[in-house]
């Protein structure tokens, strides 16, 4: 899977506290420099002025009661008590704390900031009375393995299973990774096995020649046990991160709805799922060649390119990576994404069912772990005060 990305939120927090090493600094730069939007968001979390106004925020909510009033202060400032807090003036020295304000976000690796585009503070109210609902844990290691002679073996990364197929493949399950080893066929007839994850599920796979490949939730891959003739060719559905094995002499293709995205030997992510507008193919490395109804390009790394229902094909060259690989390293990532785009998400990975009573016009930047429960997952976008949830069971609906 992708190296981590740079966790830029981390860093602007040791930014704020003057803990930056050198090599973090430069990090830390490069980021800012690396796109307007990147410097500008920079600009706005270490503004002394926005620090100041969002630490003072805090006693002149109105409506909020004092025990969420206490326990925001507890949350966002740990190691003092809530009442020196209210009552010490805002010293220099406690900006780097009251980054804490932003921090409840950041440091945790769960931070929101407004890109709006009006310039008013939003109040941040904890939501209160909500308790996790153990029906809506996050997802986990499943996975559900179909041979070819329609049997079918449920998979989970506590289960350590190993079966040998008629053409002599050897298929290994364990830890959460479904395996396939190299051994001479015994049979000319090509098998093939579906592997499907369901909603609140992802897994990892490793074909016949190394190509490793990340299964998103509401996700499937069709394959076969070993990769003969001049061509190693796949079907997906939904969504896959692979890490392609080179080998010159047999380029990978993976189709999906009509599309071919061919490699030799390259990292790529495709999003494919049925209710997006367009098919979006990352490039972490190497290069691809994207193939539709209307043509074709190759994409380098850093860019992506996006299939529309009609054929249409684009590239983005300043693709936010980051965004889109973020799920392979356990993390969502949103920016400037609108509660919609948010919740698809939410729905594949919690498996739950969303209805819209509000419009909800905002645009959210977020970085959330994705082994936060449902509930906790949005108290924290609730801390915007933009947005609000009623929890019935696995109903959820948004509401402002």
């Amino acid at each position: 899977m992708p190296e981590a990305f740079h966790d830029y939120d981390h860093l602007i927090f040791l930014y704020l506290k003057q803990e930056l090493t050198d090599e973090q600094e430069r990090a830390l730069n490069a980021w800012r420099a690396a796109s307007e939007k990147n410097n500008e968001l920079f600009e706005a979390l270490t503004n002394e002025n926005s620090l100041r106004k969002k630490l003072q925020s805090l006693h002149e909510i109105e409506g909020i009661k004092e025990s969420s009033r206490a326990l925001l202060l507890k949350r966002l400032f740990p190691e003092a008590q809530s009442e020196q807090v209210k009552r010490k003036r805002i010293s220099r020295r406690s900006l780097a704390t009251a980054a804490a304000v932003v921090s409840i976000f950041l440091f945790a690796g769960i931070w929101i900031a407004s890109l709006n585009r009006q310039n008013k503070e939003t109040p941040i109210v904890l939501s209160e009375g909500q308790q996790p609902n153990t029906d809506l844990l996050p997802g986990a290691k499943k996975a559900v393995l179909i041979l070819a002679d329609g049997r079918e073996m449920i998979l989970d990364e506590n289960e350590h299973e190993r079966l040998v197929e008629k053409d002599g493949s050897e298929v290994i399950n364990a830890n959460g990774i479904l395996s396939y080893g190299t051994s001479p066929r015994k049979s000319k007839e090509a098998i093939y096995h579906l592997l499907q994850v369901p909603k609140k599920g992802e897994y990892d796979l490793t074909l016949s020649d190394g190509t490793r490949v990340k299964l998103n939730s509401e996700s499937s891959i069709y394959y076969p046990t070993v990769f003969d003739g001049k061509e190693r060719r796949i079907n997906i559905t939904g969504e896959a991160y692979f890490e392609v094995a080179k080998d010159a002499g047999k380029p990978f293709i993976v189709s999906v709805n009509g599309v071919e995205v061919k490699v030799l030997g390259t990292h790529f992510n495709v999003n494919a799922f049925a209710n997006e507008e367009k098919i979006k193919i990352s490039l972490a490395e190497g290069s691809v060649q994207v193939t539709t109804g209307s043509g074709n390009a190759v994409i380098k790394p850093g860019e992506q390119a996006s299939v529309a229902a009609n054929g249409k094909l684009e590239i983005n060259p300043n693709a936010d990576l980051d965004a889109a690989l973020a799920w392979t390293s356990g993390y969502f990532i949103f920016r400037d994404a609108d509660i919609v785009a948010i919740m698809q998400q939410v729905q594949r990975w919690y498996d739950v069912d969303v209805h819209y009573q509000d419009a909800i016009m905002q645009r959210f930047v977020a970085r959330i772990p994705r082994s936060v429960t449902a509930a906790d997952f949005f108290r924290i976008l609730e801390a915007t005060g933009w947005v609000h949830f009623k929890i019935e069971g696995r109903q959820i609906t948004v509401l402002k």
